[in-house]
C-alpha cells in the first residue's frame, strides 16, 4: 500500500556506496492510501455511469425515432389507401364517363352528363392536388377531347381534306362555330370556381383545346399547297383566318382580357386621308391587339403560329415567285388583288415593314414589262398601257409612300405620257376639241399618282405652248381676213379663248351642260389639277398673252 506523500524504498543494492545517508526509508502512511485508492473508485464508477447514462439517452431518443417513423409509415399508408380509392373512384368515373358520352347521344345530354362527372371528379381533390396534377393544363383538356372531337367538329376537320374544298360547309363559319362552342364549354366547366380562380381556367382552357383542336387543322390547310392558293383563293383564305380572328377576339373582350390599342400612325405611309378603303384597312389595322411580351393570349398564339408561321411566309415566297403576265388584254392575278386584301392583319412583328420594299421593287418590274409589252406610240396601244399602269398603280397609292409612288410615275409613265400629250391636236373650234390627253393627265394627278411638278411640266411644256403657238398662227391668218368679216372673226378667237379658259381654269360650267351630277360631284371633291392650274403663274401668262393677242387683233 501507498499513499501519494509516501517516500518509495530504495533497495540496498541500487545505495551508493559513497553515500554518507544514515537515513532509513518510513512505510507509507494507511489513511492517504486508502482515500487515494477510495478517490480512484468513485472516478472510475463515475465515469461508467456516465457513459450508461449516454447509452440510455441516446437509446431512448433511438427509440423515440423509430415510434416516429412507425407512425409516418403508418400515415403514408393510410394516404397510399386512401389516393388508391380515390384513384379507383376516378377510373369508375373515367369509365362512366367513356360509356355514358357516347356518338349515340344527344348533344345537350352528353354535354350535361359530361358535366356532372367533371363535377364529380374534381370533388375528390383538393385545390392544391389539382394543381399538382395539372388538372387544367393537362388532365381536363385531355377528358373534354373526346366530347369537342365528337360533337364538336365536322366529319371532314380531322381529315386530309381542304378547308376551302367548295362542297363541304363554309369552313369559316365551321371555324367560328367551333370557337364559339369551346369557348361556351369553358365557361359551363369552370362556373362553379370563384370568380378569379374561374377567369383564370376559362382561359387556360380555351387556350389549350382551341392549340388542340383548332389551329393544327387551320395552319395546316393554309401550309398545304394543294389546299390554299394564295393568288386565287384570296377570300376563302380571309375568311377562314378573320373568321378565327374574330372569335378569339369575341371571347376575350367577353372574358375581359386587356387589349391596350396603341393606334400606329403612318403604318401605310399614308399622305391622302380621304380615301374610304384605305381607312378601313387602318383602322382594322390599329384596332388588331398590341403584342405584349408579358402575356401570354389566345389571340398572340394566332397571329403566330398562323400568321407568322404560315401566311405570311407563303405570301412572301408567291410574291418572289410571282410574275407579270398579260391574258386576253388583263394583266394576270395583279398584286393588289391577293396582298392588299392581307394588309391590315400584317401588323405583327414588322411583317409590313418587310414586305413592302419587295412590293416596290414588283411593281417597278410590272411597269417595266408593261412598257415592253406596249411598246407602240398609237392611241390605242397607248391608252391601254395607261390604262394597265394606272390599275397597276392606284390601289398603291394610299399605302406606298408618295414620294416613292411619283418616282415610280415619274420614271416609268411621265415620258411617254409627255410623248402622248405633244400630238394632242389643237382644235381651232372649242367645241369639237378632244380633251382626253388632257384628262389623262388631270386624273393622275387627282388620284395622287403624278405630282404636281411633273404635272405642270406636261401642261406647260406639251399643251400650252403648242396651244400658243396654235393661237398665234390662227390669229396671224385672222388678222389678214379681219376686213372682209371682222364680227366674224372677233367671235370666233373669243369664242376659242373662252372655251380653252374655261376648261382649265372654270371646268364646271363645260361639264354642266352633259352630266350635272358629274359637275356636283367634282365640286365635292375639288380635284387638284383644278386647284394647280388655277395658282400657276405661267399657265396665266399664257392666257393673258392670248388676251393681248385678241386686244390687238381688235
Amino acid at each position: 500500500m501507498r499513499g501519494p506523500t509516501s517516500t518509495p524504498i530504495i533497495p540496498l543494492a541500487k545505495l551508493p556506496t559513497n553515500s554518507t545517508s544514515t537515513t532509513t526509508p518510513t512505510p507509507p502512511k494507511v489513511g492517504e492510501e486508502l482515500l487515494y485508492n477510495i478517490t480512484f473508485l468513485c472516478n472510475s464508477y463515475e465515469d461508467q455511469f456516465k457513459s450508461t447514462h449516454s447509452f440510455v439517452s441516446s437509446t431512448s431518443s433511438k427509440v423515440t425515432s423509430l415510434a416516429n417513423d412507425v407512425h409516418q409509415l403508418q400515415s403514408s399508408l393510410q394516404k397510399q389507401n386512401e389516393k388508391i380509392d380515390t384513384l379507383t373512384q376516378v377510373l369508375s368515373i373515367l369509365n362512366t364517363m367513356e360509356q355514358d358520352v357516347s356518338v349515340g347521344r344527344s348533344r345537350k345530354e352528353a354535354e350535361e352528363i359530361l358535366m356532372t362527372q367533371l363535377a364529380s371528379l374534381e370533388e375528390l381533390f383538393s385545390v392544391q392536388e389539382l394543381r399538382d396534377i395539372q388538372y387544367d393544363g393537362m388532365i381536363l383538356p385531355s377528358l373534354v377531347s373526346p366530347f369537342i372531337e365528337c360533337y364538336y367538329l365536322p366529319k371532314y376537320w380531322n381529315e386530309k381534306a381542304s378547308l376551302f374544298d367548295e362542297k363541304e360547309e363554309s369552313s369559316s363559319h365551321v371555324c367560328r362555330e367551333i370557337v364559339t362552342n369551346i369557348c361556351h364549354l369553358a365557361k359551363c366547366i369552370c362556373s362553379h370556381a370563384k370568380d378569379k380562380e374561374q377567369h383564370e381556367r376559362t382561359q387556360q382552357l380555351i387556350y389549350t383545346l382551341v392549340t388542340q383542336h383548332v389551329v393544327p387543322r387551320v395552319k395546316h390547310a393554309f401550309q398545304s399547297t394543294l389546299s390554299w392558293d394564295p393568288l386565287v383563293q384570296v377570300e376563302d383564305g380571309l375568311r377562314l383566318y378573320e373568321s378565327l380572328i374574330d372569335s378569339v377576339k369575341e371571347n376575350e373582350n367577353d372574358m375581359g382580357v386587356d387589349d391596350d390599342v396603341k393606334e400606329e400612325e403612318g403604318l401605310f405611309g399614308v399622305q391622302h386621308d380621304d380615301e374610304d378603303v384605305i381607312m378601313e384597312l387602318q383602322a382594322a389595322a390599329a384596332s388588331a391587339c398590341n403584342q405584349t411580351s408579358n402575356t401570354k393570349t389566345l389571340m398572340n398564339l394566332v397571329k403566330e403560329e398562323i400568321m407568322f408561321d404560315v401566311i405570311y411566309p407563303r405570301l412572301y415566297r408567291t410574291l418572289h415567285e410571282w410574275k407579270p403576265i398579260i391574258f386576253n388584254q388583263q394583266l394576270q392575278h395583279p398584286l393588289h388583288t391577293w396582298i392588299v386584301p392581307w394588309l391590315p392583319h400584317l401588323n405583327h412583328r414588322s411583317m409590313l415593314q418587310t414586305l413592302l420594299p419587295d412590293v416596290q421593287r414588283k411593281i417597278k418590274s410590272t411597269l417595266t414589262f408593261l412598257a415592253r409589252r406596249y411598246k407602240n406610240d398609237a392611241d390605242d396601244d397607248i391608252m391601254d398601257y395607261f390604262q394597265q399602269c394606272q390599275s397597276v398603280m392606284q390601289p398603291w397609292r394610299m399605302i406606298l409612300d408618295t414620294q416613292i409612288m411619283y418616282n415610280l410615275v415619274s420614271e416609268s409613265m411621265v415620258p411617254r405620257l409627255g410623248r402622248f400629250v405633244s400630238k394632242m391636236n389643237i382644235v381651232i373650234s372649242g367645241k369639237k376639241q378632244d380633251w382626253s390627253r388632257l384628262d389623262l393627265v388631270c386624273e393622275l394627278l387627282d388620284i395622287g399618282l403624278l405630282s404636281q411638278f411633273d404635272f405642270i411640266s406636261l401642261v406647260e411644256g406639251e399643251v400650252m405652248s403648242h396651244w400658243a403657238d396654235t393661237f398665234h398662227e390662227w390669229m396671224s391668218s385672222k388678222m389678214e381676213k379681219k376686213k372682209e368679216d371682222e364680227g366674224e372673226v372677233v367671235n370666233d378667237v373669243v369664242e376659242f379663248y373662252i372655251a380653252w379658259r374655261t376648261r382649265m381654269m372654270h371646268p364646271h360650267s363645260t361639264l354642266s351642260n352633259n352630266n350635272p351630277s358629274k359637275v356636283q360631284q367634282r365640286q365635292h371633291q375639288q380635284p387638284v389639277s383644278w386647284l394647280v392650274l388655277q395658282k400657276d403663274e405661267m399657265i396665266c401668262r399664257h392666257f393673258h398673252a392670248a388676251l393681248l393677242m385678241i386686244q390687238a387683233l381688235i
